[in-house]
């Protein structure tokens, strides 16, 4: 049976426990009433004990009718990501093809009270910030390269990442040169199957020569992944469809983006 990551997590009393969630490691006791946690992008490997001298701990003090369970959540970033596939490519007027990319969450841990009081929101991995779009009118985005997969496996699948179907159709007249992708996932979805990640999927509709695309966010469970949970709504649950600049840049300031 697969050991379940996301959801209520015990604290022990001035006990360290750890959670890893890829190369993130999440510490957490209970001191009192009190929740401690902290964080490590260092693998802690096998060892039996743990120092608390060895982390950055923050406290929290909850009320009386809360007990030091934690629960953990998988939250897209909250900003757009800039994709790059490793492999550019083309599609010719009235040409569509469906790519998989990867892109890392954040974790939000919550006190596993009624209330689910949120205490801290930890990203998985440290990625980089750059700006998309004009200078008078871009936004600021991470930044990560992806191999664009045509088709998934289950060697893609890290309990960190969540596996992003897209569908890109060019109805344009001319070819639609595919070597930056900018995702809103502010409005995606994520589901769990058993512990594999999955976004909702994602439509991109390229109609004219503009900057913008028609861009639907579905809200349903992929094919590939029925029967799973959705276990986080979007960040900024708006209307599904909307046109965005996905393709093209006026002008961009490049970061130095993780590979994945």
């Amino acid at each position: 049976m697969t050991k379940q990551i996301w959801g209520e997590h015990q604290t022990s009393e001035n006990k360290i426990g750890t959670i890893k969630i890829g190369p993130l490691t999440i510490l957490h006791k209970a001191v009192a009433n009190e929740v401690w946690i902290s964080h490590s992008t260092t693998d802690t490997g096998d060892k039996e004990i743990i120092q608390d001298d060895d982390y950055n701990w923050s406290r929290w003090a909850l009320t009386g009718d809360e007990n030091t369970a934690i629960r953990l959540q998988p939250v897209f970033p909250d900003r757009p990501v800039i994709v790059l596939p490793e492999f550019p490519f083309r599609l010719v007027p009235g040409a569509d093809v469906k790519i998989y990319t990867r892109i890392p969450v954040n974790v939000m841990i919550t006190a596993a009270g009624k209330a689910r009081r949120q205490l801290t929101e930890v990203p998985s991995v440290i990625m980089a910030k750059t700006w998309f779009g004009a200078f008078t009118e871009g936004e600021a985005c991470f930044w990560l390269t992806t191999r664009a997969r045509r088709s998934v496996s289950g060697e893609v699948f890290l309990p960190h990442l969540v596996v992003c179907p897209i569908h890109i159709k060019n109805s344009s007249d001319a070819e639609l040169h595919v070597e930056k992708l900018a995702i809103r996932v502010q409005r995606m979805s994520i589901f769990n199957l058993d512990n594999k990640l999955w976004s909702d999927n994602i439509e991109i509709h390229q109609k004219g020569a503009g900057d913008h695309s028609d861009v639907h966010m579905t809200g349903k469970i992929p094919d590939e992944a029925k029967g799973a949970e959705l276990i986080a709504a979007p960040r900024t649950p708006l209307k599904k469809s909307f046109a965005e600049r996905t393709f093209k840049i006026l002008h961009d300031l490049p970061g130095m983006g993780i590979k994945l």
